[in-house]
């Protein structure tokens, strides 16, 4: 008792220049023990190790110089090894039991509760092992990530991404969780501010949206954009509202089946076509992939293996990088032997409601920046590089997104031009169809509901089927309106807002929300 009255007495907080100088001082002294033991125990390690993997006429070899790297790698990696657990151990053990490192000492640095008293060893130990963790799977992240660039190569990227991101996040979590255990501590709310955070967070993690595989019908759709030739102002933080911009024309998008397509044969691993202003793209869609496998443009081309443009699930953080390499393709009256590299870098930056030109609104929008660069030329020839920018706002359940504004620009060995910039932007609600005015012929009750609805309607509605779908475009349930009385049953769905959508000789769409 004396002794934390007496430190709660004498304490002084630390500004982060001393905390700084602590750490200084314990990298310091901790540096040399570590590299003198770990060159020890990698001598050591490295002699056993060669001995118990080779037998003698390899380390024969080996110590002819044959193969000398193997030894010089395993004392290395056995070296480094050891130096990091010397290390870990030292700070463990000093600071979870005395609260105190070398640096600390030096410097007269304590470490104590919110209100002054020593900190207790468990506390100590959990403080310590977290920062020990936090940093050993930060070292491991960037060492994966070395190794991955270097080793799988630039066309894998891919997987550099998902290492680094788990082991990332990871480290975020060690980081984070120390620093609310700080917060916590400071308010004296243990127990009921960690289940609040906690339960913020996830709760956010729900929220955000994440792009899955679009409801596509088998007969294809198709979706009315309108279209200003210029790009249009806007902000990467949503809310997003475009409902002041201009479009001077209107075009169709059109999403068939590949079997549309008198030339689908061409590409057999895509699902379907998009006609667009004329031209032909050849996409595909997966659970795992949305994939570009060619075009029929200005230009004639077929992947052999599609450039991913993003994944699936696809959410608001997340980063993917694809590229294709020699691409033959041809042009109208073009030279032969042309090719193309195709590469493609898309970021989800931000998720939020945006307002459309038309005033429709759709929520949980997901941004994402894509940016495609291709380098044409013929073969041994100086390129032309076009780079294709676009900011695209998804919409779960759509197979093109709702908003997009692109810039195009040329450098390398390209016929002078100038950028191509342009702003699309979908019209209406066309995969929830929902209609608001007064003269609607159905309505759903109760609406907020329960356990079942019932629909409302001036028409015979049997014999229609009914797809319901949630606020990300999910399918959550289906069937047959055969009731008299046009019940359906809701009472396995959770909370939240839906969308029905009635077919057959009745088509409509209808929102309601579910308690």
């Amino acid at each position: 008792m004396e002794e934390s009255l007496t430190l709660n007495k004498e304490i002084e907080r630390v500004g982060f220049g001393k905390r700084l100088g602590s750490s200084l001082l314990d990298f310091t002294i901790s540096l040399l023990p570590g590299i003198v033991l770990g060159i020890y125990a990698g001598a050591a390690m490295a002699a056993f190790l060669l001995e118990f993997f080779y037998d003698e006429a390899q380390l024969e070899t080996i110590q002819a110089g044959f193969s000398g790297e193997i030894a010089a790698s395993i004392i290395g990696l056995v070296a480094s090894l050891a130096g990091i657990a010397f290390t870990s151990i030292f700070f463990y053990v000093l600071e979870g039991f005395t609260g105190q490192t070398p640096g600390k000492m030096i410097l007269g640095i304590t470490v104590a509760n919110m209100n002054g008293e020593k900190a207790s060893i468990d506390k100590l130990l959990l403080r310590a092992f977290i920062k020990i963790t936090g940093s050993f799977v930060g070292i491991i992240g960037f060492i994966i990530f070395i190794g991955c660039f270097f080793v799988l190569g630039e066309k894998n990227k891919l997987y550099t991404t998902l290492f680094v991101k788990l082991l990332s996040t990871t480290n975020l979590i060690f980081f984070s969780l120390r620093f609310f255990y700080k917060l916590i501590q400071k308010l004296k709310m243990l127990k009921n501010s960690f289940i609040l955070l906690l339960f913020l967070l996830v709760s956010f993690s729900l929220v955000s949206q994440t792009l899955y595989t679009p409801n596509i019908p088998t007969t294809g759709v198709s979706y009315n954009v309108s279209v200003k030739s210029d790009t249009t102002m806007f902000s990467q933080q949503g809310p997003w509202d475009f409902s002041s911009t201009t479009t001077t024309s209107n075009e169709n998008i059109q999403i068939l089946p590949i079997s549309s397509s008198t030339i689908g044969s061409n590409y057999p691993n895509a699902s379907h076509v998009k006609y667009e202003g004329g031209e032909q793209f050849f996409i595909g869609f997966d659970s795992n992939s949305y994939t570009f496998h060619g075009e029929v443009s200005v230009l004639t081309s077929s992947y052999s293996s599609p450039l991913i443009i993003h994944p699936y699930p696809f959410s608001n953080g997340d980063i993917h990088t694809d590229y294709e390499v020699n691409i033959p393709f041809t042009i109208p009256g073009g030279p032969p032997f042309l090719e193309r590299n195709d590469q493609v870098i898309s970021r989800a930056l931000e998720t939020g409601e945006i307002t459309m030109p038309d005033g429709t609104v759709h929520i949980n929008a997901l941004l994402v920046r894509t940016t495609r660069t291709f380098t044409d030329g013929q073969i041994g020839s100086a390129p032309c590089i076009t780079t294709l920018d676009q900011y695209h706002w998804w919409i779960m359940g759509y197979a093109i997104p709702v908003v997009q504004i692109s810039t195009m620009t040329q450098t390398g060995a390209c016929p002078p031009s100038s950028p191509v910039r342009k702003s699309k932007f979908l019209i209406g609600n066309p995969f929830a169809n929902i209609k608001n005015s007064n003269d609607t012929k159905i309505n759903v009750f109760p609406n907020p509901s329960n356990d079942v609805i019932y629909l409302n309607s001036s028409v015979d509605l049997s014999e229609n089927t009914f797809n319901i779908y949630d606020n990300l475009g999910r399918k959550v349930s289906n069937g047959s309106i055969k009731i008299k009385d046009n019940l359906i049953d809701v009472s396995s769905l959770n909370k939240g807002i839906y969308i029905l959508n009635i077919s057959g000789e009745i088509n409509k769409s209808l929102r309601f929300l579910k308690n």
